[in-house]
Formats: structure tokens, C-alpha cells, sequence
């Protein structure tokens, strides 16, 4: 069970954040033109999702496996597909390509974060330790 708290989680919860935030209705109209605000807010959000997945996937290892990877990517792309999909049935919200390409570049910078900072716990004592040091950096942020 704390193996769950501590891993899956967070993950679980910024997943139902995104959720949460994408179900508020919007009174705005669709822009022709690209809204880099909206693109950039979709990429933070998306960004953490993609930390926290890697974090929830991504076994402690010597490497980083790349299979646990694609995974990150493929479920962090899907979820940012279906959160698109239902904003079709919320009013004032529209499903966007653009957003979910920046939903997918999001997840994939996440995982690169991720992957740059367990480099660098590793560097420092090995990852066992590491591991266990990030995921006490991760739990105080909640």
C-alpha cells in the first residue's frame, strides 16, 4: 500500500486534476489563430503528468528501460487524447489537435525530466539511493 502512495498516486491524482480542470465549462469562443498561452498551459500541465507517470512506471533499475518508456509516452499521449475527446461534451470546450500535440510533447519532456534527474541522483550514490531521494523530493511536494 505505501509502495502505491508513494509511486502511483500522485500520478492518479494530477490525472484527475486534468480531468477536473478540462470539465470546467469555458463561456469563450474557438480561436482560428494558434493560442500559445493555451498550447503552453497544456505542455506544463501535461509535463508534470509525464514526471509522475515516469515516476509511477519506471522501476528502480540501474538503466532506464526504454520499453517502461514508451509506455509513459503512449499512456500519458492516451489520456491527453481522451481528455480532447471530452471536452467535445463540455460547453464552451473544443477538442483541438494542436492541444493534444502539445498534451504529448508535454508527457515526453516530463519523461525526459525525469530521466535527467535520475541521472543525476544516480551520479551522486548510486540509485537505490537515489530512488529513495527523489521519491522523499516528490512526497513533499504533497
Amino acid at each position: 500500500m505505501k509502495r502505491f502512495l508513494i509511486y502511483r498516486l500522485p500520478a492518479v491524482v494530477w490525472a484527475a486534476v486534468l480531468f477536473t480542470l478540462s470539465s470546467i465549462p469555458s463561456q469563450s469562443l474557438p480561436s482560428l489563430v494558434l493560442n500559445f498561452k493555451d498550447l503552453f498551459l497544456h505542455f506544463a500541465a501535461y509535463s508534470v503528468f509525464g514526471l509522475l507517470l515516469a515516476h509511477a512506471l519506471i522501476p528502480t533499475a540501474q538503466r532506464l528501460p526504454r520499453k517502461s518508456g514508451w509506455l509513459v509516452i503512449l499512456i500519458g499521449c492516451l489520456y491527453g487524447a481522451s481528455d480532447e475527446f471530452h471536452q467535445i461534451f463540455v460547453p464552451g470546450r473544443y477538442c483541438t489537435f494542436s492541444d493534444f500535440l502539445a498534451d504529448c510533447a508535454g508527457v515526453a519532456f516530463g519523461l525526459f525530466l525525469y530521466w535527467q534527474l535520475f541521472r543525476r541522483l544516480a551520479a551522486n550514490g548510486g540509485t537505490g539511493r537515489a530512488w529513495r531521494t527523489f521519491s522523499d523530493k516528490i512526497l513533499k511536494l504533497f
